[in-house]
């Protein structure tokens, strides 16, 4: 009765001490991957943001501008590096807008003997943001009649 109770230790099942090893270190590398990639997801979130704010300032700087009636005094003459002005965004820091109006004439001939001239004029605004000495910028540029 004796020998029908013991089992053979080839019979047992199981891991053995090594292979459980393998496997715990195997888990531990995947998660350690795993929290290198939230930092680098973090930061390209951060970097993302920027230049959305970035563009998006721009955008509504150079449409600002072009909004005023073209008799109004900044389209009278050149002008180049107008500071617009000091935008503070929460969560994304200080962000500083310049703007230079350029003015063009164009002759246009409308098939008649007499010629008109236009003022053609190019808005250009330049967003900038320095964070931790680094500097970036983003630039828009609109041409309005």
């Amino acid at each position: 009765m004796l020998n029908t109770l013991r089992c053979s230790n080839k019979e047992q099942g199981g891991f053995t001490l090594l292979e459980l090893l393998i496997a715990l270190t195997i888990l531990a590398i995947g998660l350690l991957a795993l929290a290198a990639m939230q930092g680098v997801a973090i930061n390209s979130n951060s970097v993302a943001n920027k230049q959305t704010v970035h563009s998006m300032l721009a955008q509504q700087a150079v449409e600002d501008i072009a909004s005023y009636a073209y008799s109004d005094g900044i389209f009278s003459s050149t002008v180049s590096g107008a500071t617009y002005s000091t935008m503070v965004v929460t969560g994304a820091g200080t962000y500083n807008a310049t703007y230079a109006v350029n003015l063009a004439p164009v002759i246009t001939d409308n098939l008649a003997t007499s010629a008109t001239q236009t003022t053609l004029a190019s808005i250009k605004v330049t967003v900038t943001h320095n964070a931790s000495g680094n500097s970036k910028s983003y630039t828009v540029l609109k041409l309005v009649k």
